[in-house]
């Protein structure tokens, strides 16, 4: 069978014929007839979501593009005329793949030009550059501009996009809404016709209405009531919205008193400064552009459209350069972990998201050192050998640790990847890394490097009012924006100048991109204006907001503000929920967060935070008809004691450091009856592996020991979760805590987090079917804990991935550090016993082969 070419989501492919001699496009049809059908992979049938049909206004879309895909399938976006379709993989061109600086990435295993590499496969490599080349059509006319156009001779056709940085004076923020104006002509009108409308409700692009492809309707754009497909001819930006972040960190405390929150709604567009949240602006298909000079444009004899705009002040003559990306190929350049930068076809990488397995290391990254024996130390990457698995460090000096400075005149050290611990972006966004957005500042920070401190705060959503300013800032933004316009239209208005760029932003020194890490520990920002200046980790922060938040583990590619149109309710739309939840049926944003930071806070402290506010906590006197019905219970439950060690044993008391100890609530005869059945199937189903303890005066609660399976590389390692049996149980499922021991090393099973949440279909905290879920009348606490000592090996969701070149190498270096952090959890039952197993514990594990030479190292130790 032959491979299937893979294509993943972002991708700019051609679309070519089928073997029935077209490719089904119903509205691109000049394009398909040119064979010039281009489009954006949106659904690929090799992502674990896309192989389940789309939802769509609460209903799915069995057979049509909202399909779930089947194996070799992508769901396409066709342009100029938006149009989705579902196509063969057989069907599609790679034509370019989209990067950015800072992006991750890898090689591809087999490129289609037959070459050969010699990075390592699966090595993850940064991006440093991206160089492309671009074909153009002229939005109105559609002619062909030119097919090698070199990024640096266009620009955005837009000066300014919802989510570009605005600075002022000594403050920064985000553009997060827009009121547009736009010259309109249409066939059934002799003169150009003013309309506008806000971001929140819709948008104007150049050109034809009909390249939307979105029904319009009187809630949309004022152009949603006009006929005959208008055409937009000028666009112009009058009213920004603007969410205020930070303030500069060089100020004094008296000069920051002098510095009060701006205004969120500007039309005094020339105080502001524009900044595109990357360092070279990124086009997508589609994207509208123009030249950047009038050299340029004359250099590839360009001739923009004419239009003519009558009215009672008189006649205007307006005209369109506008021109939309048709397609592109980029070279990118790639520094790899190893420390070598090289440059390839974008078609011979693809973007690549760091697994839970992963640590992100390049060269530069201030890291921790955490040696098993010794002190931790922050340090610097200068390489790392990905098939070892070894890094080599720069330690920072004895005497400049507080700025993160070391030393490269001693040979660097050589460490396990395993010893070295970073805060990826996706989490917690505190590691400065390539690409990051900082504030340079002069006073001291809360956190010491290599921890990189976070300043900026949402005006918007940091207060409980943040929602209700939002709305009626959006309001006020329309209401200004029509007043602008109705003004412009009898000429009162004079002309509105533009926002000043960042080029000539000389006078910024407070703010920057991090475009090197140095070997020393210096960190080179280049600012707006485009000079470059080192500085020390100490002087600089992440500016909190959601672009320095690049990663999460199921990410498609964001909206993108330049083309003028987002997904909405579209078929195509991804409801990319995170499938994590906590025990109260949160949303689990960062489900292997680990802090350095965190590593002092007892587990103990931990809990009381989280327990205290559960909503089902209630006052700790339980009613006598419960202890009656309990006795009752327990009397006709009998432990077994014909081995030496129980798998099932009824306690007298609960231990205190039970994740939810906190948690009382009365049992109804019910609820004891149905316990009565559970205590009976466990007494005598349990296998050898699982050890489960009651409690005579918690019914509700139970502790759960499970030993991980022969042949893994969990094995002999000690699992502990507690439960906590609902007052509404068997209806709902039982909450459910893991107890990690990995000390901030990451997780040791994908299905069980550091913060102590478990995944797992039976308790509704993953998506399943049928008896996979939790079922009143059938499930049992036996099937959980089976299925936890099934699961330790096993990523929900994985299944499409199976057996596939990637998650073959990376189960290598999964099955690697698994094995390692096992091992770390048999040697911390041994030095902190478990309460309630104090006894058997010692027994289980040394009956375990592994276990017993942990023992004997245990006692070398002491």
């Amino acid at each position: 069978m032959a491979t299937k070419s893979k294509f993943y989501p972002g991708d700019i492919v051609r679309v070519r014929k089928s073997k029935d001699g077209n490719n089904h496009s119903k509205k691109n049809v000049k394009e398909e007839v040119k064979d010039e059908l281009y489009g954006t992979v949106v659904r690929v049938w090799h992502h674990e979501f896309d192989t389940l049909p789309v939802h769509h206004f609460g209903m799915i879309d069995e057979t049509g593009v909202g399909r779930g895909l089947k194996e070799g399938e992508y769901g396409i976006e066709l342009r100029p005329v938006i149009e989705r379709i579902i196509v063969d993989h057989s069907c599609l061109e790679l034509i370019d793949r989209d990067f950015g600086f800072g992006n991750l990435c890898k090689m591809k295993s087999n490129n289609n030009d037959g070459s050969s590499t010699s990075v390592p496969e699966g090595m993850p490599g940064i991006v440093m550059d991206v160089e492309s080349e671009f074909e153009l059509r002229h939005v109105i006319t559609d002619q062909l501009i030119g097919k090698k156009i070199p990024a640096e001779k266009i620009r955005s056709a837009e000066y300014v996009s919802v989510g570009n940085i605005v600075l002022y004076k000594n403050w920064v923020g985000i553009v997060k809404g827009i009121f547009k104006e736009a010259l309109c002509e249409t066939d059934e009108h002799h003169s150009l016709i003013r309309c506008g409308t806000t971001s929140s409700k819709g948008d104007f692009r150049y050109g034809y209405t009909e390249r939307e492809g979105c029904k319009m309707d009187d809630n949309g754009p004022a152009y949603g009531r006009l006929q005959y497909h208008p055409r937009f001819v000028e666009l112009r930006q009058t009213v920004l919205m603007i969410d205020w972040l930070a303030k500069s960190g060089k100020l004094t405390p008296e000069q920051s008193k002098k510095n009060p929150m701006p205004k969120p709604l500007w039309t005094e567009l020339e105080e502001l400064i524009i900044v595109r949240p990357d360092l070279k602006p990124k086009f997508e298909l589609d994207s509208q552009v123009v030249f950047s000079s009038k050299a340029a444009a004359k250099e590839y004899n360009f001739e923009p459209s004419r239009h003519i705009q009558r009215s009672n002040l008189g006649t205007k003559n307006a005209q369109c350069d506008v021109m939309r990306v048709a397609a592109r190929q980029s070279i990118v350049t790639v520094l790899w972990q190893d420390g070598r930068t090289t440059k390839h076809p974008s078609t011979d990488l693809y973007l690549h998201y760091l697994d839970f397995e992963e640590t992100e290391i390049w060269k530069g990254l201030h890291v921790l050192y955490t040696p098993m024996t010794g002190s931790s130390r922050g340090a610097v990457v200068e390489s790392a050998n990905f098939l070892e698995r070894t890094v080599n460090l720069h330690l920072y000096n004895e005497d400049e640790q507080s700025k993160g400075i070391a030393s490269t005149e001693k040979d660097p050290v050589t460490a396990s990847i395993l010893e070295i611990k970073t805060t990826h972006s996706r989490t917690l966004g505190r590691t400065i890394r390539y690409g990051s957005i900082v504030l340079l500042t002069d006073f001291e920070q809360a956190f010491a490097p290599p921890l990189g401190n976070k300043m900026g705060v949402s005006s918007f959503e940091d207060f409980e009012w943040g929602e209700h300013l939002l709305i009626g800032t959006e309001a006020a933004l329309a209401r200004m924006g029509g007043e602008m316009m109705s003004k412009r239209q009898q000429g009162e208005l004079s002309i509105q100048r533009k926002p000043r760029v960042a080029a000539d932003a000389h006078e910024i020194d407070w703010f920057g991109f991090v475009i090197d890490l140095r070997m020393d520990g210096m960190i080179v920002v280049q600012l707006p204006a485009g000079r470059k200046i080192s500085v020390s980790m100490d002087e600089v922060a992440l500016l909190n907001d959601e672009i320095n938040d690049e990663y999460s583990y199921y990410d498609f590619p964001d909206d993108d503000s330049s083309s003028g149109h987002s997904w909405g309710t579209d078929p195509f739309e991804r409801e990319l929920q995170a499938p994590w939840t906590t025990e109260d049926g949160a949303t689990v944003e960062n489900p292997n967060a680990g802090d350095w930071e965190d590593d002092e806070m007892g587990e103990n402290d931990f809990e009381k935070k989280e327990t205290q506010t559960d909503d089902e906590a209630v006052p700790a006197n339980i009613p006598s008809d419960e202890v009656e019905n309990s006795e009752e219970l327990f009397a006709t439950i009998k432990t077994h004691k014909e081995s030496s060690v129980p798998v099932f044993e009824v306690l007298e008391q609960a231990p205190s450091d039970h994740f939810f100890y906190s948690l009382r609530s009365s049992s109804s005869k019910k609820f004891l009856s149905h316990l009565r059945k559970e205590y009976e199937i466990l007494q005598s189903s349990l296998p050898e592996t699982i050890f489960v303890k009651a409690y005579e005066d918690r019914t509700d609660l139970l502790r759960v020991l499970i030993l991980g399976s022969k042949g893994t590389p969990y094995e002999d390692a000690p699992v502990l979760i507690d439960f906590y049996l609902k007052p509404t149980h068997p209806t709902d499922p039982p909450k459910a805590h893991f107890h990690s021991w990995s000390n901030g090393y990451g997780r040791m099973s994908p299905n069980l987090y550091e913060e102590g949440t478990v995944c797992l279909s039976l308790l509704n905290t993953w998506t399943g079917e049928g008896s996979e879920m939790w079922d009143a009348k059938k499930s049992t606490l036996l099937q959980i804990f089976y299925w936890y000592s099934n699961l330790f090996f096993t990523e929900a969701g994985y299944e499409s991935k199976q057996r596939t070149e990637e998650v073959n190498f990376f189960s290598r270096q999964y099955s690697e550090k698994a094995f390692i952090l096992s091992r770390r959890f048999i040697w911390h039952v041994l030095q902190y016993p478990i309460l309630g197993f104090e006894q058997d514990l010692k027994k289980i594990l040394h009956q375990c082969k592994t276990s017993r030479n942990h023992v004997e190292h245990a006692k070398v130790d002491r």
